[in-house]
């Protein structure tokens, strides 16, 4: 029972993390997406106003920063997705300290094989529904944040496997 906690534990952890990443990263590329698409559109009206003589060239700007606009759902990833992430994050937020609960109760034997067990498949399988719902269990594969979220993860699974020692 304590390995399977701790490969949860851990898992959680790594989840926690990665959203975390993912969520930064999505805000920050869509805040520079949306400075971008805002700097061009003023470069355009006063490109066009100062030299007008390059009106196919203003034409052609402004009609891609609105073709951008359009396919922006396209592009970036909306605030309700990213709302979603954030929520997604609080569940897990929420089981780590329901796992890291049980992992003390159980490391410092003041819960039962039998008690550990029944909190830990209801802890799982309140997660199988929220992956039925969020359908994220896609979600946690883009590399560099994959590795980036592992980094972290270990370094804060270092004071569960210290206070084991102990």
């Amino acid at each position: 029972m304590k390995g399977r906690i701790w490969i949860e534990l851990c898992n959680v952890i790594f989840y926690i993390e990665y959203l975390s990443l993912y969520i930064s990263k999505v805000k920050r590329r869509n805040k520079i997406i949306e400075i971008i698409l805002l700097a061009t559109s003023l470069v355009g009206i006063g490109g066009w106003n100062r030299y007008a003589e390059y009106h196919s060239f203003w034409t052609v700007l402004l009609l891609t920063v609105a073709a951008v606009r359009i396919l922006k759902p396209k592009i970036m990833i909306s605030d309700t997705k990213i709302a979603t992430f954030q929520s997604l994050k609080s569940f897990y937020v929420d089981r780590e300290r329901d796992l890291d609960s049980l992992w003390f109760k159980y490391t410092q034997e003041k819960i039962s094989e039998n008690k550990a067990e029944k909190i830990f498949n209801k802890l799982n399988e309140q997660e199988r529904l929220i992956i039925k719902i969020e359908k994220h269990d896609k979600l946690f594969g883009e590399e560099p944040i994959h590795s980036q979220a592992e980094k972290l993860a270990k370094q804060r699974l270092n004071k569960y496997r210290n206070n084991d020692k102990r």
